[in-house]
């Protein structure tokens, strides 16, 4: 009776580690943020916040959009046109000076809820692909808490564009900021917004932990080990003792 209590306690604290282990893999290999999925009419639904830049143009300058265009399906700077500031599910445009506006970055905001290590993937590409001789292009930015982790200009029509995937790390909290600034490569002499459309998505990754999944197999390979053990030691002891005990 007490090799059989032992066998269901080392049975017992098989299941548990392999669920811990499972649990762990999956709740680590997921995406957590998607900007084209999770897009709302509601400022913060999913962490989502959508907004703009002027002025200093730091991380701590971001302003929401006050509007919600159910016409162009975007958050706006104003219904009418222009400005042009606005953030879509997947395209975005800012201001630019010309016509003596200000310069204004749009901003996709993504509030993190989770803490580790991540990868952040989307594409970055114009829609319209003109303005050869009037538009300067676009640059992409990427700030995870003020600090700059991509910077990528984009020239009028450059329909193409690139996939970009970064490695970084958040905290709880942590303020992931999608930018776009008028002010691209050229050729046009002077920062415009014309055709500045730009798809821009993002989808944020937890990665992995290796020490805690490397952690919980090691366990369990030591555990399976113990179990093999354990069966040749009681099978030995069984052959061994009279019949009857």
């Amino acid at each position: 009776m007490k090799q059989r209590a032992q066998f269901r306690i080392v049975a017992a604290a098989a299941t548990i580690l392999m669920t811990a282990c499972a649990a762990s893999s999956a709740l680590a290999i997921g995406i957590v943020a998607d900007s084209a999925a999770e897009f709302s009419a509601v400022q913060g639904q999913n962490g989502w916040y959508y907004g703009y830049l002027e002025g200093s143009f730091t991380a701590n300058d971001f302003l929401q959009l006050p509007t919600y265009s159910v016409s162009d399906s975007a958050w706006v700077y104003s219904l009418a046109h222009p400005p042009w500031t606005q953030v879509g599910a997947l395209y975005m445009h800012p201001d630019g000076p010309n016509n003596g506006r200000p310069i204004r970055w749009a901003v996709r905001r993504w509030v993190s809820d989770v803490a580790g290590p991540v990868i952040i993937a989307g594409d970055l590409a114009m829609r319209n692909g003109g303005g050869n001789q009037d538009s300067d292009g676009i640059t992409g930015k990427i700030w995870v808490d003020g600090i700059s982790i991509l910077s990528q200009p984009l020239y009028a029509w450059d329909q193409t564009g690139v996939h970009y995937l970064l490695n970084t790390t958040v905290s709880v909290g942590s303020k992931v900021d999608f930018i776009l600034d008028s002010n691209g490569p050229g050729p046009y002499p002077g920062q415009t917004d014309y055709y500045d459309t730009t798809l821009f998505t993002a989808q944020v990754t937890l990665i992995p932990e290796p020490v805690t999944i490397a952690g919980l197999m090691l366990g369990l390979g030591g555990l399976a080990g113990y179990v093999r053990k354990r069966r040749t030691q009681i099978g030995f002891s069984s052959m061994t003792q009279p019949l009857g005990h």
